[in-house]
């Protein structure tokens, strides 16, 4: 864990660079900030395939799997799992792309509160995901497509210029 989002991870992706068939166990029991998986800095290219990351941080304020960082960051995630719990009633992000990081998340699965978040300026893509624990988003270029969300997505939000065949747990569509 550490005090901000960029030293806190357990893996810091360089420019460019790809990260496959791993596991990352982030966890810490000691009062912190964050406590993160995978962290993209700006400016990076990264690919993340076929990798498991939990983070836990019982007395972090914020905890992720995955961070783009703002800017002109690319970021290409697939065939992953990402498991996150922060402190109570603090944020707990499966995958989460700042404004402006260009991002595509495919057939991954993320828990979280929320599991996903995109905060747009880029396009930012999920398609074909298990995702539990809701959704958050805002800014242009988002867009959900054919994804199995089990949490809370706002409806009606702007920015999402691409929402089609999402569903809940109950296979009822899901609207953005």
């Amino acid at each position: 864990g550490g005090t901000q989002a960029n030293n806190s991870a357990a893996v810091i992706m360089a420019d460019p660079t790809a990260l496959e068939s791993v596991c990352i166990d982030a966890i810490s029991a000691n009062t912190v900030n964050f406590v993160g998986g995978i962290y993209v800095p700006a400016g990076a290219e990264a690919q993340v395939y076929d990798v498991i990351v939990a983070a836990q941080g019982a007395g972090a304020n914020f905890a992720y799997g995955v961070q783009a960082a703002a800017g002109s960051t690319t970021l290409d995630l697939g065939l992953s799992w990402f498991d996150v719990e922060a402190a109570t009633n603090r944020p707990a992000w499966g995958v989460r792309a700042l404004s402006g990081a260009t991002t595509s998340v495919a057939m991954t699965e993320m828990i979280g509160s929320p599991a996903l978040e995109f905060q747009g300026g880029a396009e930012q893509v999920a398609k074909d995901n298990l995702v539990r624990g809701g959704v958050t988003f805002g800014g242009s270029g988002v867009s959900l497509i054919d994804n199995l969300i089990t949490g809370n997505v706002p409806d009606g939000e702007p920015g999402v210029t691409n929402c089609r065949a999402n569903y809940d747990e109950d296979l009822l569509p899901v609207d953005c």
